[in-house]
């Protein structure tokens, strides 16, 4: 299964330095998230996507260098993942 999701230039941002970017890139989501344009497609199920998008908004979060912009920007990209799937 896959889902996707049209993203904005800020969601894009977030999505390639918290769920690509190989310092925060998990192994076991190598390849499962791919950016075509403005789109995201994630190779997984619905609940497994929320999950990770979730852990990276969460680790944006963390931390005296937070990163408040791409916190809000992955818990949007959580919320279209739920509205893709409806």
């Amino acid at each position: 299964m896959s889902i996707t999701v049209q993203l904005t230039p800020v969601q894009i941002s977030a999505v390639e330095i918290y769920l690509m970017d190989p310092a925060h890139d998990d192994e076991e989501w190598a390849g499962k998230i791919s950016l075509t344009g403005r789109r995201a497609t994630f190779a997984c199920d619905l609940d497994a996507a929320i999950g990770y998008v979730t852990d990276a908004a969460n680790s944006a979060s963390e931390g005296d260098s937070s990163d408040m912009g791409a916190w809000k920007a992955l818990c949007n990209v959580s919320k279209k993942l739920r509205s893709a799937a409806q």
